[in-house]
């Protein structure tokens, strides 16, 4: 698409979805910020009603986030009630 492309990003695949979304797009973005500015020019021409964006991590992202996860886990206490 040219507004993914313009965005700096690709379009990876597009899937009908029989039990769901209707629609289900894969598109890598160069960050977040670049990838809610395409949703919201999509959402604002009305062509998309219902929307969600979810981020996908590599084996190798996730790496570090588990690593903090693990450091924060002592500092964490559950509220009690």
């Amino acid at each position: 698409s040219g507004l993914v492309e313009a965005a700096g990003g690709k379009v990876l695949s597009l899937y009908s979805v029989a039990n769901g979304p209707g629609v289900l797009g894969i598109i890598d973005l160069p960050d977040a910020a670049a990838a809610l500015a395409v949703v919201g020019v999509v959402k604002a021409t009305g062509a998309i009603e219902n929307g969600t964006l979810v981020q996908l991590f590599t084996p190798e992202q996730v790496k570090p986030i588990r690593q903090n996860a693990a450091k924060l886990k002592a500092a964490y206490r559950a509220p009690t009630g």
